[in-house]
């Protein structure tokens, strides 16, 4: 009988940390400690003032097993304000991180990564912007995955893109609200919504 439960607790031992994380660019996997770089980027202009360079395509990371622990780091390590997004939920800083990021079994979970400044212009060109996006599935450390990002020092902006779409602001509630001044507030533009964090 000894033998049996040690056998079983071995076997979930194997189980447990058989779990992967994964960071895709499309359909292309991103090989861990690689790094990218990005010369294809759009300027994305808001009604509420928000400006930013959205790196293009648009990144996803998964897990092949279902998990609701993912610790998911976007770190500027040229000095620059930028924003991860995950799960329709963002984030700005030059170090940001989201944690207890659901990841449901070999589905991808979009990220979108952007630049921000409120002072570039479409057409224009951007500084060298480097950053380390991480993510981590609780304590489990053999689950950690990292790259870095690079967007090509005063590359001309590709694809360029002015969205005016009215943006408008919901509570959680749903109720719709003229401007948020802090906390948390959903943020609704043509049919893109996504909850935000207001400083």
């Amino acid at each position: 009988m000894k033998k049996i439960l040690i056998a079983a607790a071995m076997l979930c031992a194997m189980t447990a940390s058989a779990r992967e994380l994964t960071f895709y660019i499309g359909d292309t996997p991103i090989e861990n400690g690689s790094t990218i770089e990005f010369s294809d980027f759009k300027v994305e202009t808001y009604d509420d003032g928000y400006r930013g360079v959205t790196m293009a395509p648009e990144l996803f990371v998964s897990s092949d097993i279902f998990t609701e622990k993912v610790s998911i780091t976007a770190e500027c390590t040229s000095g620059q304000t930028i924003q991860l997004c995950a799960g329709g939920n963002c984030m700005a800083g030059t170090k940001v991180t989201k944690n207890n990021v659901t990841l449901k079994t070999d589905t991808k979970l979009p990220l979108m990564f952007d630049y921000v400044n409120n002072d570039i212009e479409p057409g224009a060109e951007v500084p060298k912007v480097t950053a380390v996006i991480s993510a981590q599935d609780g304590d489990f450390a053999d689950t950690f995955k990292s790259f870095t990002i690079v967007m090509a020092e005063k590359a001309a902006l590709g694809n360029v893109s002015v969205d005016v779409t009215p943006v408008e602001y919901y509570n959680l509630q749903g109720i719709r609200i003229e401007k948020p001044s802090s906390g948390i507030a959903i943020r609704r533009q043509g049919n893109k919504a996504q909850t935000v964090i207001i400083k």
